[in-house]
């Protein structure tokens, strides 16, 4: 009953104080002005400094200023207030796209950066106070999406191109499943696949691949052997928190960022993920977060 008559109150306060404030975000015509929330959050400022140090009182407000008309919402001062209510704590990561990304270089994925989340909307702006992430785990497909040409080699003939073979395993049978491009200068430029897709999928395997290229007539004259390598498929299997930190709340939209921006990761499906709070509260053995 005390906190209905709070909230009342609170709401009484709001329907009065945006008529006065009202004029502030409309035109002569009573049309939304450029700055609609302007006198909304010049009476949320005025409503913090005469009622915030109630108990409650940021819940409270955040509901009452959350019944405006979308437009005149201040959201980020409303999640501010949500998230000293609820002091939340970012608890799990879900993995919504495990998204495609490929690469023929298996140590990109070890050189990722840490993934990052928004700051807590108690301190919106101050990324320095945001849970602290691991970088992305990515983990093969089992797919083959294309071959690169990894020494080029010498001696080919454009006319006979050389067939490129894989075997799931050393000593097992090889099986074509491309032609490599020549250059003007007898060297490989490329490989063009001509297996279907299901052909390429290599499940746990595909770390043993054994990739073959057919010889040329002669190569004496750089006495280098061509080799070809696989580019192999990625997909996003999650991201660790390292720190869950404070002062979230669940009315934010906490979309990991993912840093993919090492060149030799092409990303063919962006992957997705969004991080999940755990209300802590106020009323634990904690003190209120600050920005210190």
């Amino acid at each position: 009953r005390k906190r209905a008559t709070q909230l009342a109150a609170f709401a009484a306060s709001v329907e009065q104080g945006l008529g006065t404030y009202a004029e502030k975000c409309t035109t002569e015509s009573g049309d939304l002005g450029s700055t609609p929330t302007l006198g909304v959050r010049q009476l949320l400022s005025l409503l913090k400094s005469r009622y915030g140090g109630a108990p409650d009182a940021p819940r409270q407000l955040a509901l009452c200023f959350a019944l405006l008309e979308p437009k005149l919402q201040p959201n980020d001062a409303i999640a501010s207030l949500a998230a000293a209510s609820e002091n939340a704590t970012v608890s799990s990561i879900t993995v919504l796209d495990a998204g495609s990304l490929a690469t023929s270089d298996p140590e990109a994925v070890g050189r990722l950066s840490a993934a990052t989340l928004p700051p807590p909307a108690l301190f919106p702006g101050r990324n320095s106070l945001g849970a602290k992430l691991a970088a992305p785990r990515l983990q093969p497909t089992g797919r083959v999406v294309g071959f690169r040409i990894g020494e080029r080699g010498c001696g080919y003939d454009q006319k006979s191109p050389p067939d490129v073979s894989v075997a799931r395993v050393a000593g097992q049978e090889l099986a074509t499943v491309g032609r490599a491009r020549v250059a003007k200068d007898g060297s490989l430029e490329g490989v063009d696949v001509l297996a279907a897709p299901g052909a390429l999928d290599f499940g746990a395997g595909v770390d043993e691949l054994v990739i073959d290229v057919a010889p040329p007539r002669d190569n004496s004259e750089c006495g280098a052997v061509a080799s070809v390598v696989p580019i192999l498929e990625y997909e996003l299997a999650g991201v660790s928190i390292l720190d869950g930190k404070f002062g979230y709340t669940t009315a934010q939209a906490l979309d990991v960022q993912l840093p993919f921006y090492d060149k030799s990761i092409e990303i063919l499906r962006a992957p997705r993920a969004e991080a999940a709070v755990a209300n802590a509260g106020l009323g634990d053995d904690r003190p209120p977060p600050t920005a210190a």
